[in-house]
């Protein structure tokens, strides 16, 4: 157990690449997408039929690299198999990127809302990390009674 240090929230500067869904998406876009998000043809496909065009890919960054955000990312936003119209965020593989899939009209509210997730995860984070400084003062103040007796 260690500490982990907060994810930054999102803005225009976190932007690392746009992508625009429409139906001659780029071979190059398509393979990042594969790569980095682990799409596969069905979820590009359900992309394109949507009404979501812009794909956003945000790198996430942190106040230190101690950045260890599986676990917290994956209970706030988890990856799904089966696509419904309702999913709008995707989590790189590595748990270092995000993908907000949205619309101009809806680009304002969808990275507000974006964001009060990574205020959620934040907090779980915040609690992690109150729990990991709780049991190091613990053993801390063991190894000085230790230190005591010998």
């Amino acid at each position: 157990m260690a500490e982990i240090s907060l994810i930054r929230k999102i803005d225009k500067e976190s932007i690392a690449k746009i992508i625009f869904f429409s139906k001659n998406l780029s071979i190059e876009d398509s393979n990042f997408l594969k790569d980095e998000f682990e799409f596969n043809s069905n979820h590009v496909n359900y992309v394109l039929d949507g009404y979501r065009d812009i794909g956003l890919v945000f790198n996430l960054k942190g106040e230190s690299e101690l950045n260890d955000w599986s676990s917290f990312i994956s209970k706030i936003i988890p990856k799904n198999d089966m696509l419904t119209k309702f999913d709008s965020v995707f989590v790189g593989k590595n748990f270092d990127k995000l993908l907000l899939l949205t619309t101009k009209r809806l680009l304002k509210i969808d990275l507000e809302k974006l964001n009060e997730k990574i205020d959620m995860i934040n907090e779980s984070i915040h609690r992690h990390n109150i729990k990991f400084e709780r049991e190091k003062k613990s053993i801390e103040h063991e190894l000085k009674e230790l230190d005591k007796l010998m």
